[in-house]
Order: structure tokens, then C-alpha cells, then sequence
């Protein structure tokens, strides 16, 4: 199943699962199996779900979380790729790139289910011209309460790049989902190194970010 690039634990009511962002464009779910207790008593292998299609190249930016309850809970991951899939351009010896032909960095998000398994993959392109605007290679991502509810309720998504940008997103990835977007020098984010946290104590969350040229800091209007 080649290499991983991100790992996610989290725990259902069901069992411990883990996610797996792997650089074949995969995402894999694995459910643990017993552990050895005695030497008469060998490790059980458990289970392994893969997506069925390949969402591109690159699994460095991962992110899940546990959605419902009881018998109705799944797994919500969100994956970004450093580029998805393009067409072979129309124009390669004689004319420009168009939008919808530049290799770009994707977001996916989908869902996990011990009964079904994955299912409903939706994709977002950071093309030229999108109204998310341009990205490569997605580095990080997060999922969590940022943003105060005046601009935004529940959760949102952040999606950084190897070029320096940040995006907030509607994590749904449905259309006008782009709720803020800035820029910040070198790359963001990579490898999920990206945390979302109150740690001066006044009740509103800030925004962190590794990066190539230091620490990132980012606080949300109420502050």
C-alpha cells in the first residue's frame, strides 16, 4: 500500500480506527485487530478499507473527525493532495494553459462507515480562476471551531500550501465555501503542522502555523 504520509487516530463507539494519508492519493482506514496478550496468543490482523479511486498524488495533509452517534456514526476525513488530475492540454505545442488544465492542489473530503465503508467524495481544485484562487501542493489541514459565529458557524476547515497560502473553508467544500484567504512567506502548514487553540485564555481562539520561515500567528476579529 506504499508509504504514509498522515496519520489520524480517533475512537467510535465501535472500536478504535485509523486514518491513513498515503502519496498514491489514497485514504485508507484501518480497524485494529486484537492485541498479543501471551505467547499462545497471536496479534489479530484486523480490517483495512481503501478509497476506491485515486484522488491524485500526495497525502501529506490529513484531517477527521467523528460525526453522529451510537449506530449511525461515521468518520468525516478531509484529504489534500499536491495536485489532482488534469487533462492532457488542448493546446500543448501552441497556445496557453487553460484553468481547468493546470496541475494544482485539491481538497477532498469524504466519509467512513463500519457498515458501508467510504462513500461521497467531494473534491475542491485550487485552479486559476476558481473562486478559491490558485494553490500547489496542499500541506496542512484542520478542522475546527475558529471563527466566531457572527462569520461563520460550527466548524471550518483550514487548508494550507507549499507556496505560503492560507485558506478558511466551509468545511462541506460546497460552492461559496471560501470564507477567508491570506498569504504568508515560504511554505504553511506542511505536514498538518497547523493548531487551532485558546492559549491565552480569553475565550477566542488563535490560529498557529509551522512554516518553512518560522511560526505563524493568527487571531479572529473578536480579539
Amino acid at each position: 500500500m506504499m508509504d504514509m504520509q498522515a496519520v489520524r487516530v480517533l475512537e467510535l463507539d465501535t472500536g478504535t480506527v485509523v486514518v491513513l494519508g498515503c502519496p498514491g492519493g489514497k485514504v485508507r482506514v484501518i480497524t485494529p485487530g486484537t492485541f498479543r496478550t501471551s505467547e499462545a496468543a497471536p496479534h489479530g490482523i484486523g480490517s483495512m478499507a481503501s478509497l476506491p479511486n485515486d484522488l491524485g498524488h500526495g497525502g501529506c495533509a490529513l484531517a477527521a473527525q467523528v460525526e453522529g452517534t451510537g449506530g449511525a456514526q461515521v468518520v468525516r476525513v478531509w484529504f489534500g493532495t499536491a495536485y489532482g488530475h488534469a487533462p492532457r492540454p488542448a493546446n500543448y505545442s501552441t497556445g496557453s494553459l487553460a484553468d481547468s488544465e493546470v496541475m494544482c492542489g485539491q481538497v477532498h473530503t469524504c466519509t467512513w462507515s463500519p457498515s458501508g465503508g467510504f462513500s461521497g467524495t467531494t473534491t475542491v481544485a485550487l485552479q486559476p480562476g476558481s473562486s478559491f484562487g490558485s494553490g500547489y501542493v496542499v500541506t496542512g489541514l484542520a478542522v475546527a471551531d475558529l471563527l466566531p459565529s457572527s462569520v461563520h458557524a460550527g466548524d471550518e476547515l483550514v487548508v494550507t500550501t507549499l507556496s505560503g497560502d492560507v485558506l478558511i473553508l466551509d468545511p462541506g467544500l460546497g460552492s461559496g465555501s471560501l470564507i477567508f484567504r491570506t498569504h504568508v512567506v515560504g511554505a504553511a502548514g506542511c505536514y498538518n503542522a497547523v493548531l487551532v487553540e485558546d492559549t491565552d485564555g480569553d475565550g477566542a481562539k488563535e490560529l498557529y502555523l509551522g512554516g518553512s520561515r518560522g511560526l505563524w500567528r493568527f487571531v479572529t476579529p473578536v480579539e
